[in-house]
């Protein structure tokens, strides 16, 4: 069982936080849960957990002062940021201090169980490889570059963040503050732009049907895809290949 300390100074959220998660069925344990930032420190330096989920903003000592200084002493541990702030420089500077993942309050359940998987699979990688997982920006960057690099030529495929996250090794709230800060767009956006722009070029180049298209560039519902073309370009599909001609 991977041992879990769980800190947040607001009681009814600390409370929640232990209840919204089902620890023991994925494998952990919380040993212990604080809305005492300074004596979860005492904690965490003591018992060597796993894995610390904290709130960022506390008394005294926040959660992004809990990683650094357990960075400071040598700690492997790792660490989920709650916050109710959506600000990306939050995300960053939890990045940048090695945090697995930066979550929003409230926490969704459906994603809970996600989290915890990628969280376990994580650990058990730590333990079996000799090799380091790289956890500063500059690092998370370079898999957000090869993330992208990945859907280029994948665009046709049915992809979701969650997953693409887990094999380029980033954190999902991280990318999603990516995506919007470096593409202007969420993935969802993204992907769709790559798939649309070439819907529209097999229609200019190719003899390819409609539906071939729509399922050309991972689309394979027909009505689906001349609504969505139609919505993208203010046109469906084949008034716009009938203008070509024109």
């Amino acid at each position: 069982m991977y041992r879990v300390i769980l800190v947040d100074d607001e009681p009814w959220t600390l409370a929640g936080l232990h209840k919204i998660f089902d620890w023991h069925h994925m494998g952990f344990d919380v040993i212990d849960k604080t809305t005492d930032s300074e004596y979860a420190l005492e904690v965490i330096l003591k018992e060597k957990p796993d894995v610390v989920f904290t709130d960022i903003r506390m008394p005294g000592i926040s959660g992004l002062d809990l990683i650094s200084i357990s960075r400071e002493n040598g700690l492997n541990t790792e660490f989920i940021i709650i916050s109710g702030h959506d600000e990306f420089a939050y995300a960053q500077q939890a990045i940048r201090l090695g945090a697995f993942e930066y979550c929003l309050k409230p926490l969704k359940k459906d994603s809970n169980h996600t989290l915890l998987k990628r969280l376990a699979a994580h650990l058990k990688t730590k333990k079996t490889s000799s090799i380091p997982l790289d956890t500063d920006v500059m690092s998370y960057n370079v898999h957000f570059n090869n993330l992208l690099n990945y859907i280029k030529p994948h665009f046709n495929q049915k992809l979701q963040l969650n997953d693409l996250c887990e094999q380029f090794y980033i954190s999902q709230s991280y990318c999603s503050e990516l995506f919007k800060k470096e593409l202007g767009k969420t993935f969802t956006e993204y992907l769709l732009s790559i798939r649309m722009e070439k819907a529209k070029t097999f229609l200019e180049t190719t003899t390819l049907s409609i539906q071939e298209i729509g399922q050309q560039v991972g689309i394979h519902d027909y009505y689906h895809f001349i609504k969505t073309y139609k919505k993208y370009y203010d046109v469906t599909p084949s008034k716009y290949r009938k203008s070509l001609r024109s």
